[in-house]
């Protein structure tokens, strides 16, 4: 058979390959959304109970309110009845932090599949290479294929769990002036070891208020790298506040970056292939800064260094 024949055959099984890794992503991503959306919908059913009995109303009221809801937001049915049994914020948060956790955990296995995608779109670019040097129509109908592959892999890899606003309902299980005790916040969290995280909890409060936790979990970063469940949540929600107001984010480091002579340094232009891996970086040319030397503007010359 002859090389470019065998080629052909090759790249034909790695696309059905795809195939069916593409599969198997799409169940894997449709099972683990479910199991937190189920698990999400617990977490809110129990929140909403939560501030039933805080305000002293009845479970009757309580089914009431969440039925006010779309079908899909509470899960009313799985609870038990509590009627007003009260049921403190250290619980709920405890809620918070399996989901989280979980959520951590499907979108591990959710990576893991998404690298499976990557590996073979890998091989299928070197393939559409070899293949590019052929006229043979099977080959160029091939590489069509390889193309439509590489877009399906360009919109499976932006997929993302949806629908879980975790920093909302951990702030709205402060709201009104709830508060935990220290003793409570330290054991929702792996405290990290270090003699600065044990010097700074020694100045923490013995009641802890939402601006406190926040000051504590992202600033100083007290929790252990390796258990960061807390932090995760603020961390997601400060990328979500940048990508949602980029220009003022862009010309507040802009003006940072200047203060501090950081654009000085070299930056870079990147561009990518059609498989969106990086192609080629080139250095930008500096930026020229002019001042005033005596009333005569000069190059300053430390932008050239």
């Amino acid at each position: 058979m002859e090389p470019i024949l065998e080629q052909i055959m090759y790249t034909r099984n790695l696309l059905s390959d795809y195939t069916n890794a593409v599969s198997d992503f799409i169940e894997v991503f449709k099972t683990e959304q479910s199991k937190l959306s189920d698990e999400w919908k617990y977490m809110s059913s129990k929140y909403m109970l939560h501030l039933a009995s805080q305000n002293q109303e009845s479970y009757e009221q309580y089914e009431r309110y969440c039925n006010d809801f779309p079908s899909d937001t509470f899960n009313v049915t799985k609870l038990p009845k509590y009627h007003n049994k009260k049921l403190s914020n250290f619980n709920s948060i405890l809620l918070v932090r399996r989901f989280v956790r979980n959520k951590n955990k499907s979108e591990s296995i959710l990576w893991q599949q998404k690298e499976k995608l990557r590996v073979l779109i890998d091989e299928l670019k070197v393939m559409k290479k070899q293949l590019s040097k052929s006229k043979l129509r099977t080959a160029k109908e091939t590489i069509q294929l390889i193309d439509d592959a590489r877009r399906n892999t360009g919109d499976l890899m932006d997929m993302e769990f949806k629908g879980f606003d975790v920093t909302l309902f951990l702030q709205t299980l402060f709201i009104e002036s709830r508060t935990i005790t220290k003793n409570e916040f330290l054991s929702l969290i792996t405290v990290d070891k270090s003699a600065y995280t044990k010097e700074y909890i020694d100045t923490l409060p013995d009641i802890i208020d939402y601006r406190t936790l926040e000051d504590a979990i992202f600033v100083h970063k007290i929790e252990d790298e390796n258990d960061e469940w807390m932090f995760d949540i603020f961390y997601d929600q400060f990328w979500a506040l940048r990508n949602a107001h980029k220009e003022e984010f862009k010309e507040m480091e802009d003006k940072l970056f200047d203060e501090l002579g950081l654009n000085q340094l070299p930056t870079y232009s990147v561009s990518f292939d059609e498989f969106g891996d990086v192609a080629d970086i080139k250095q930008n040319p500096p930026k020229l800064k002019l001042i005033t030397n005596n009333e005569s503007p000069i190059l300053d010359s430390r932008i050239l260094h």
